[in-house]
């Protein structure tokens, strides 16, 4: 089956504040959640969350609620602590007024005042917040009006010749620079009648099967489909993200809390949100980096790793003058004329410095004179993807052109770019551009304020990815701040990156991704509406975004695990710089804030990848209806995935089945037809065949060589474009005969938040949040570990999913051995049912089969069936009869098994930790005999070894040195990564000092990660030899006592090895009051102290590669049991065997098992009919 109270992480350095709110020696910051499109949570000051405690209940009379405006008002714009005022000394709020949905606040501000966008959407958060969305208003409206030079005039009412709308008062930022044309480019051609384009090539029949191929996973496509968004761009943005403050101090935006921060959801949500684009016809241009690889590699097309034919000579060489990639170290773009047929190619051949999943983007500058199409071709280990961009539209940025599997090193014919100069058709002919190509995102490059965020690029914001893509300065930094930078940078970009060819306003989109935030009470979405700037269509885009999202959820949300929650409103309006003047007019915008990550519910909700995926589909089919309502669009909705999915050999090739695609109530159309994609590593996908009709749910493969392994998903089709794969299924070719000896069953459908991705995992909580990569969750191509590791043992083999099982399409009696896979499907998602229990017992009650007289063999694995099964009272009967195993207990992050002595799988040892592409088997059942069973694997003990719990790689929790009030030495004085200077992997902690009068450093580490009370901790210290000490900080959770150790004089330079064994070396209590010892089994890491001994008044060290020690631990039980003494033979593991990440390891484990089981190498000689429908 395939899936279908906040606390502010941005500190500022004021000592008077932190002092001020010093308790005992310990500091304690949090601020309340902002709404999460814009504004500085730092102005959510105390007195203004003191005001907001007596914001008047919902209802109240509009004379309370006026009242309450003003004050509220007139503290948020003269705050304390520090903080620049929101508006010039002397201004003041003289009126607010109520008038049905809408709030009107005016103020009075002097003669000649400015104020900045950042101040204005900070002033909008706080009013929106405590008054706007507690009154369920829908609108905010803020005027001022200018007092005569020589004071502030107050007057009761403003007339309405001297107020004028408060955005108003912020300087307009620099224009957004129009194309720069080659001098020596030839005149624009004519554009296509766009009317026209759009359906031609929205009914685009199959280009072939070298033109199609499939990418990553059950959510994303390679090569792009024909669909109802062919020819249009949509541009769009996930909010926030980790920004440098003005001392180079890097954080998240919004804080950690309830397992998730907005920065990363708005992340992931794009990622769902970019593959239904692309697999709609849709040109993919994202404003945050798509996919999740560190690593990058960018070539522009000087690079030696660029070839041109006919030669690069037959290229015509740009002037300087152009925006190409490189342009600032005068590497310019190359072009030539498109022709009907390929007479020129540009192959980028990129060194993958490490194998996996690469999102792929390409960068060329759009003018009027580019073909309406350029090809792209991505050839990867399946054959090739193609792509095509319309420059003449989009360029001058990265467009993603999917993602794709590269092994690591060079090799053009599986792992390169090619750009062709074939002129497209349905299209225009024009010229072909050769500037830059990218595989992978890589790690922050920008070094704001002299340092490096230590992250990769995908997490910060957006404002740097378009700083690094090179756009100008004008766009990523029209601001005096980098917070207030990306407020606007990505609809410039999106304004910068757009061509005018004749599409009009409404031919291409902007769409901006938050989650919202108010006193954890509110649910559901809505659709942003600025004030600032008149954006035609805005306020139809924005119902479209909210309704459709919240339509479409509460028909889903039977499937959740908790009901959608409805806000009220579908629209809000007020002054939101994402969604204003930055879009330059060209094309309409808003923001959907789709839920509200301060509320429990929907924070769990939002952790749902099954969520995620409804929320990008619903924002898919909003842009659908859009387009249909202003640009005559086709109405088309691309179908789900096909279910029941199953291969199987026939005489001749194989059998490829699967259910008829039907429409569903909440939008999805059904299929009218249905391709079937191969491979032959279970990565990168082929088209194989394309199958017209809702009601051809088969296709045969022929002209496969006996032992080969086909790896087969299947989508499905219509008019609104391609649908997202169905899990992947495979099978052995065999020499044309049917019933192999082994039956492959994917029962693993389960799709949940408790499988996703912690980030931060040794966070304290609040600190910490989860992530959903789509591969680390279930990537529902397990095929690929299960097919591998019986090929390899000489099996010949058939797939199924179990929903196919199911429902009788497919008969186990037909083979001798069935290999089914439950990974982590649990009693939620029902391990295995009342049916599938049915037929295993039918399965193993039929007797000898056609390949041998030993009976029938099962090989079942999961690490969940004891506990739903028998410990959870579903099927103990069962579980302990037909399974032969009794549960015996759940491991806990135990990752390793060890075959039993004199057993079929002695001397295997197998490891199934989580690794890029696989999921944590976090638990796992410990298994007994039952019923004559052996025991056949069992876990091994936890090993000893040095535990790396702060490398020092990422700043983390890691704060500024002046966050402590402890701390007294200058505010001068900052803490950062350093990538240069270090001892092992990527960075080390750099503590700058600077003492004035202080002499105390107290290093503060705000997720304090926990460590055993009796550890022996060690951090490495590269010296200054300065004469200061340093020593540790632990923390004892039960009373809070902190101790330190005897310090370390710092009289050295270079690398040295500090120490303390807690249980057993001197200490001092630093703060607290307790019983002066650790008291409980675990100790938290406080800080690292500095203080000043030595005479220099400033200096630096590092701090690096923090460790404990741990002993070995014994065995918890038993991993496998084995039962081959009857006439029919079963082994079953208690942890998933495809979850084991070595090839090597796994076919081992496969080969014993079967070795054990007996199972028939052979293909018997009778056909019998293998499936029933």
């Amino acid at each position: 089956m395939s899936f279908f109270s906040l606390t502010n992480h941005y500190l500022r350095s004021h000592g008077s504040l932190f002092a001020a709110m010093l308790t005992a020696s310990l500091l304690v910051l949090t601020p309340a959640p902002s709404l999460a499109d814009s504004g500085n949570d730092d102005y959510l000051t105390t007195p203004v969350l003191t005001l907001a405690e007596s914001t008047p209940a919902r209802g109240a009379a509009p004379g309370e609620v006026e009242s309450f405006t003003m004050a509220l008002a007139n503290q948020a714009i003269q705050p304390s602590e520090n903080l620049k005022p929101l508006l010039p000394a002397g201004s003041v709020c003289e009126s607010a007024t109520v008038d049905g949905k809408v709030l009107m606040v005016r103020f009075v501000v002097p003669a000649g005042t400015v104020m900045g966008d950042g101040e204005l959407e900070t002033l909008n958060m706080i009013l929106v917040r405590y008054v706007v969305m507690s009154q369920d208003l829908a609108e905010l409206r803020m005027e001022a009006r200018e007092a005569s030079p020589a004071g502030v005039a107050v007057r009761t009412t403003p007339t309405a010749a001297t107020a004028r709308p408060l955005h108003s008062f912020v300087p307009a930022p620099p224009p957004i620079p129009t194309p720069i044309p080659s001098s020596d480019e030839p005149a624009a051609t004519q554009a296509p009648d766009y009317s026209k384009l759009y359906k031609e090539l929205q009914k685009q029949t199959d280009p072939g099967a070298a033109n199609r191929a499939a990418g990553q996973n059950s959510i994303a496509t390679g090569s792009q489909p024909a669909g109802v968004l062919s020819g249009r761009t949509i541009f769009f943005s996930g909010g926030h993200g980790y920004t440098s403050d003005d001392a180079g101090s890097w954080a998240t935006q919004r804080g950690f809390s309830m397992g998730m921060n907005e920065d990363f959801g708005n992340l992931d949500q794009i990622n769902y949100f970019a593959s239904l684009v692309f697999n709609a016809g849709g040109t993919v241009v994202a404003m945050r980096p798509l996919g999740h690889q560190d690593n990058e590699v960018v070539l522009d097309n000087t690079s030696s790793d660029v070839t041109f034919t006919p030669s690069a000579a037959a290229w015509t060489l740009a002037s300087s003058s152009t925006d190409n990639y490189g342009n600032s170290t005068g590497n310019d773009m190359r072009y030539i004329s498109s022709q009907p047929t390929e007479t020129a190619t540009a192959t980028y051949a990129p060194n993958i410095p490490e194998a996996g999943w690469y999102p792929v983007y390409c960068f060329a500058n759009a003018s009027n004179n580019r073909c309406s199409g350029q090809l792209y071709r991505i050839k990867h280990s399946a054959g090739e993807s193609q792509v095509r961009v319309n420059h003449r539209r989009v360029g001058r940025g990265w467009v993603w052109l999917g993602n794709y599997y590269f092994a690591a090193g060079k090799n053009s014919a599986t792992g390169s770019v090619v750009i062709s100069n074939v002129t497209p058709s349905p299209g225009t002919a024009g010229f072909v551009i050769a500037d830059a190509i990218r595989f992978g995102n890589g790690i922050g490059s920008i070094a704001e304020h002299s340092t490096l965020s230590g992250y990769e690029r995908e997490a910060e914001c957006a404002r740097y990815w378009l700083q690094a893509s090179e756009a100008p300065s004008s766009v990523y930094d029209p601001s005096t701040t980098d917070i207030n930078d990306n407020v606007s940078a990505p609809p410039r970009m999106a304004a910068y990156m757009q061509q005018d060819d004749g599409q009009g306003y409404n031919g291409d989109i902007y769409l901006g991704y938050h989650s919202n935030a108010y006193l954890g009470t509110s649910r559901g979405s809505v659709g942003l509406i600025t004030s600032a700037a008149t954006v035609t269509n805005q306020a139809t885009w924005a119902a479209l975004c909210s309704d459709t999202l919240d339509t479409m959820a509460n028909i889903e949300d039977a499937n959740w695990e908790f009901t959608w929650g409805a806000y009220g409103n579908s629209t809000l309006t007020a002054s939101y710089g994402e969604i204003g003047s930055g879009l330059n007019g060209q094309m309409c915008g808003t923001i959907i804030e789709v839920a509200f990550h301060d509320n429990l519910t929907d924070a769990k909700l939002m952790r749902d990848p099954k969520v995620r995926y409804v929320i990008a589909r619903s924002q898919l089919h909003a842009a659908i209806k859009y387009f249909n309502q202003f640009d005559g669009g086709a109405i088309a909705y691309p179908s789900e995935p096909p279910q029941r999915v199953r291969v199987t050999n026939l005489a001749g090739g194989m059998r490829v089945a699967w259910a008829p695609v039907a429409a569903t109530s909440a939008g999805p159309q059904a299929a009218t037809g249905y391709r079937v994609y191969t491979s032959t590593d279970g990565r990168n996908f082929i088209l194989a065949q394309s199958v017209a009709g809702y009601s051809n749910t088969q296709a045969v493969l022929t002209g496969i060589p006996q032992g080969e392994v086909k790896y087969v998903r299947v989508t499905a089709t219509n008019a609104g474009g391609e649908s997202s794969p169905s899990n992947v299924v495979a099978a052995r070719a065999t020499d044309g005969k049917t019933n192999p000896p082994v039956l492959i069953v994917d029962g693993y459908d389960r799709l949940d938040r408790f499988n996703n991705v912690p980030r931060f995992p040794a966070n304290s909580e609040d600190t910490w949040c989860e992530r959903l990569f789509p591969r680390r969750n279930n990537s529902y191509d397990y095929a690929r570990e299960a097919a591998s590791s019986i090929a390899a043992a000489g099996r010949y083999f058939d797939m199924s999913s179990n929903e196919s099982i199911i429902a009788g399409d497919v008969s186990l009696t037909n083979y001798e051995t069935v290999v089914w896979m439950t990974g982590e499907e649990d009693a939620a998602n029902q391990t295995l049912d009342a049916t599938e229990r049915s037929r295993i017992e039918s399965f193993l009650a039929a007797g000898n089969s056609s390949h041998n007289s030993q009976g029938r063999k099962l090989f079942i694995s999961g690490s969940n069936l004891a506990a739903h099964l028998d410990t959870g009272g579903a099927a103990a009967t069962f579980y302990n009869g037909q399974l032969r195993a009794d549960a015996a207990g759940r491991t806990t992050s135990n990752y390793s098994a060890t075959g039993s002595a004199g057993g079929a799988l002695a001397g295997v040892n197998v490891t199934f930790a989580p690794g890029p592409e696989t999921y944590d088997v976090e638990a796992a059942d410990i298994l007994a005999t039952s019923g004559g069973s052996t025991v056949l694997m069992s876990y091994s003990g936890t090993p000893g070894g040095t535990f790396s719990f702060e490398p020092f790689d990422a700043i983390g929790s890691w704060v500024d040195p002046n966050f402590s009030g402890s701390t007294n030495a200058d505010l001068a004085s900052t803490f950062n990564i350093n990538t240069s200077v270090k001892r092992q992997g990527s960075g080390s902690g750099e503590l700058y000092y600077v003492w004035g009068t202080g002499n105390l450093i107290r290093e503060y580490s705000g997720n304090r990660p926990s460590l055993p009370s009796d550890a022996v901790l060690s951090v490495w210290v590269y010296g200054d030899n300065s004469g200061n000490n340093i020593s540790f900080g632990v923390r004892d959770p039960d009373d809070g006592e902190i101790f330190e150790n005897l310090p370390m004089t710092i009289n050295f330079t270079g690398w040295r090895q500090m120490t303390w064994n807690l249980a057993s070396d001197p200490r001092t209590r630093f703060a607290g009051a307790g019983d002066n010892t650790f008291t409980g089994a675990t100790a938290q890491l406080d800080a690292i102290m500095l203080r000043k001994v030595g005479a220099a008044a400033s200096g630096t060290i590092y701090v690096d590669d923090m460790t404990y020690p741990t002993a070995p631990g014994v065995s918890p039980g038993p991993a496998a049991v084995s039962y081959t003494s009857g006439a029919n033979r079963v082994v079953t593991f208690g942890f998933p065997f495809e979850a084991i990440t070595s090839d090597s390891q796994r076919n081992l484990l496969v080969n014993g098992a079967f070795n054990s089981l007996g199972t028939s190498y052979n293909v018997p000689v009778s056909l019998s009919a293998f499936e029933v429908e």
